[in-house]
């Protein structure tokens, strides 16, 4: 049997694989902008990414629960996913455990989201706990981690992705850079590996940059079930315009 995992209305891990873009917008002015985006590129878009990381106020809470609550009202039932992204992982957040684990804990008591990005770099505890956290509260859990260095070899890569299971988490989630098309292979080598040993457990993974596009357009085919496309600006390397997105895919 197909594992599936429910965010929002959507079932994660059943059909083709969704369309997340992300919110980049470094205040309030820019975050209506992208709103207009989606709303002007809706049929391409699935569910919305909040990279509350990018604000300038990113640590005010009054600024990311006016944000969230614009967010919230404007998008109607798309889901949203709720993610700090630190430094280490690519991101532009620089904080301690304590502020990480504080902050995520916010999104997760909020009314606001309907799944959050916990990374796996943290210890064992922490994550753990706001895996814990998130169940409790109704919420999905992506457990993730970057690597903007390189592409490790497949058993690891299997290995983070189970690792992210065992913790509690819902959907694991990979982001690895390759430096030859090799190296995106492995990636997807790696992805089905995964699915075929957790029996179908929806999982998220991409190569990113120029050479790892292929890997966000063919997750039917390797088992990812959920791909980002960028509404303007990328977000990660390697994004592809969504519409553009939605066009390779079909």
């Amino acid at each position: 049997m197909v594992k599936t995992v429910r965010i929002g209305h959507l079932t994660i891990g059943e059909g083709a694989p969704k369309r997340c873009v992300s919110f980049i917008g470094n205040n309030k002015a820019a975050i209506k902008t992208e709103i207009m985006l989606f709303k002007q590129k809706k049929q391409a878009i699935d569910m919305i990414e909040w990279r509350v990381d990018c604000l300038d106020k990113w640590q005010e809470r009054t600024e990311c629960e006016a944000i969230a609550q614009l967010i919230k009202a404007e998008i109607g039932e798309t889901p949203v996913i709720f993610t700090c992204r630190t430094m280490r992982e690519g991101g532009l957040a620089q904080v301690t455990a304590e502020s990480y684990s504080e902050l995520l804990n916010w999104a997760i008591n909020s009314s606001f989201f309907d799944a959050i990005d916990i990374e796996q770099a943290w210890e064992e505890e922490m994550s753990g706990s706001l895996i814990q956290s998130a169940k409790s509260n109704g919420l999905v859990s992506l457990v993730s981690h970057h690597n903007f260095e390189e592409t490790p070899s497949i058993e690891a890569m299997v290995t983070l992705l189970s690792k992210a299971e065992q913790l509690g988490g819902d959907i694991p989630k990979l982001a690895v850079m390759p430096q030859t098309k090799m190296d995106v292979l492995r990636l997807l080598e790696a992805t089905l590996l995964l699915s075929e040993r957790s029996k179908g457990q929806p999982v998220i993974t991409m190569s990113m940059g120029e050479l790892g596009q292929v890997s966000r357009v063919i997750g039917s085919f390797s088992g990812s079930a959920l791909t980002f496309g960028s509404l303007q600006q990328a977000s990660a390397p390697g994004q592809i315009e969504v519409e553009t997105l939605a066009q390779m895919m079909n």
